[in-house]
């Protein structure tokens, strides 16, 4: 009996369980039908691209102009570049360039594209294509004229290669100027081309604007031996088992608007088998490979419909949803809802571009920027970004001093150049922006802010290239600061107030300067920064810890000085190293 009622109990448990989480999954349920029912959309799950790290010349890339990127076997990113093919390891680069006197160098500088394939990165070029053998270094070479492999390459038009590809059973596609779409075959280490008769009746070598230049290449889903190739006066559909090539053109009454959408940029294939495309105007169309139609992308409604004017990229995000780099900036589509879920637009003041050129196994994505490579990390993204740009007048304005306000939910920044100071409310996330130039009898503004410190009676002391000055966070007023320092305030960086109540200074290259408010007397210290016999060059006063005794910590330059109320002179420790390469010279 015991045991009976034993398991008439857990039998019990486990409907409880399945009880409560239908109770859960209904609500849920019900809550996005009320939602919907009464005009609000329910928001769904999407990373954000906020915060990147900027790959470019100054780090070591060859040339901020990046044409596409790609990732070995062996976890080395590939950057093809005007100026030669880069290799990068996370933090050094090797760049392969053209050597006229080595044959087995890069034929030329100017990679247009590049892929790993077979232990090898291919590399498209204006001059053919040029093989890399990571073991040996040395780099072998195709060109391909009137439909023929030269194996000995030489400088001469018509060569271009404009794409790489490899398709989803492991073939390698190359897509020409003059010369269509070829596969390379492994087994004879040569190509099999495949052109429209319109191509080959022509002197396509001679014809640099040829409208059958391959501009993108992509696999069919619903037949594994279609090939798609998007140029720019139609689209080609291969199959490569019979050989055959047909061209999809579609006409319009206006010739502006039927050169437009015959344009196929960029190609890409979802889930449900559509096919894609973007254009540099007039939006992405979807091609249906079961009837041939060519349809302008749909949306359910306007939100971000605006952003798909053109289309430089697309990339899969999940079944029912894929990216779409524009010309604006980067958009998530949903094919089932119809509709953009997602809007991150360029910030073209700031240089900043969001896109997807590549994204790798860690759901790292990499993208070329105007001024190099964008690098998205997962990790970074978990810091949310609130700008206060819309309040801050034009010019350069960013946030420099960041304080704790009056309360646990509000932070004081004070901006480098705005004689501005912004109340920001970390329950609301908005910002207050209090003119300085405007309060008190400050009429000429604090001018550039130099410093930031929360004093012991609650004000705040706010040194600027035009004095010192107090803030009061509950008035919002800004008043002269009673003391004036022994130096030039232009001359004077940052300032703390320590927990004796004493407010300290740096001056730029000379001495530090410890002011008594009680006494009103002034001690400058410069003897006790003498390392060997030679002044340390400190250039900035900063917080870097503190002890119950009221010791605290502040950066000089390549030392760390430790001052104790109880040991004068200061402790500094100081560290051997190379200025240029490990220890940045400190602007602010």
């Amino acid at each position: 009996m015991a045991q009976v009622a034993r398991q008439i109990r857990r039998v019990s448990s486990i409907l409880v369980q399945h009880c409560f989480t239908m109770q859960k999954h209904l609500s849920r349920i019900i809550l996005i039908a009320l939602l919907a029912a009464g005009g609000i959309r329910p928001v769904w799950a999407q990373p954000r691209f906020e915060h990147y790290r900027l790959i470019d010349e100054s780090m070591g890339l060859p040339d901020n102009n990046v044409r596409a990127i790609c990732k070995d076997e062996t976890g080395f990113m590939w950057f093809a570049t005007r100026e030669g093919l880069c290799r990068f390891d996370g933090r050094h680069f090797k760049t392969y360039k053209n050597d006229p006197t080595d044959p087995g160098s890069l034929f030329d500088n100017q990679v247009e594209d590049v892929v790993a394939f077979r232990g090898k990165i291919w590399a498209a070029t204006p001059m053919g294509i040029s093989i890399l053998d990571p073991k040996t270094e040395r780099f072998s070479h195709f060109q391909f004229d009137s439909f023929t492999i030269v194996r000995t390459p030489k400088r001469d038009v018509g060569m271009l290669v404009t794409k790489l590809y490899i398709d989803p059973r492991g073939n390698l596609w190359c897509g020409t100027q003059s010369n269509g779409l070829c596969r390379y075959l492994p087994e004879l280490d040569s190509f099999q081309f495949f052109a429209p008769l319109q191509l080959r009746k022509t002197q396509a070598y001679y014809n640099l604007n040829n409208d059958f230049r391959i501009l993108s290449i992509v696999a069919a889903k619903h037949n594994d031996s279609i090939i798609y190739a998007g140029t720019l006066n139609g689209l080609q559909e291969v199959n490569y088992y019979s050989g055959s090539v047909a061209i999809h053109f579609y006409p319009d009454k206006s010739s502006r608007k039927e050169k437009a959408i015959n344009v196929f940029r960029r190609l890409y294939i979802h889930d449900d088998s559509l096919l894609y495309s973007g254009r540099w105007s007039d939006g992405v169309y979807v091609f249906n490979p079961k009837d041939k139609t060519h349809k302008p992308l749909q949306f359910s409604d306007n939100y971000g419909a605006n952003m798909v004017v053109s289309a430089t990229n697309f990339t899969r995000k999940s079944a029912d949803e894929f990216w779409i780099t524009t010309g604006l900036g980067l958009v998530c589509y949903n094919t089932k809802l119809q509709r953009i879920t997602y809007v991150k637009e360029n910030d073209l003041e700031f240089g900043a571009l969001y896109g997807i050129d590549f994204m790798d196994e860690n759901q790292r994505v990499w993208f070329p920027i105007l001024k190099g490579v964008a690098l998205f990390d997962p990790c970074q993204q978990q810091v949310v970004s609130y700008s206060f740009k819309g309040m801050r007048p034009p010019g350069e304005s960013y946030g420099y001093y960041i304080l704790p306000g009056r309360t646990d939910q509000e932070l004081l920044l004070l901006p480098r150049n705005d004689d501005a100071l912004y109340h920001f409310d970390l329950e609301t996330h908005q910002y207050k922006r209090v003119a300085l130039s405007e309060q008190g009898t400050n009429k000429t503004g604090i001018g550039q802010a130099l410093g930031f410190s929360k004093a012991p009676d609650g004000t705040y002391t706010l040194l600027g290239q035009n004095g010192i000055f107090t803030y009061d966070p509950r008035t919002q007023k800004v008043l002269p600061f009673r003391y004036k320092p022994p130096a030039e305030f232009y001359s004077l960086r940052n300032i703390y107030w320590d927990r004796s109540g004493q407010l300290w200074m740096c001056e730029l290259g000379k001495a530090a300067y410890r002011w008594n408010p009680k006494t009103n007397k002034t001690r400058k210290f410069y003897k006790e920064f003498l390392f060997r016999k030679h002044l340390v060059n400190f250039r900035w006063l900063n917080k870097s810890g503190r002890t119950p005794k009221a010791n605290f910590g502040f950066g000089v330059l390549a030392a760390l000085a430790y001052f104790s109320r109880k040991r004068i002179p200061c402790s500094i420790f100081y560290t051997r190293l190379h200025l240029k390469k490990h220890w940045p010279i400190p602007t602010g």
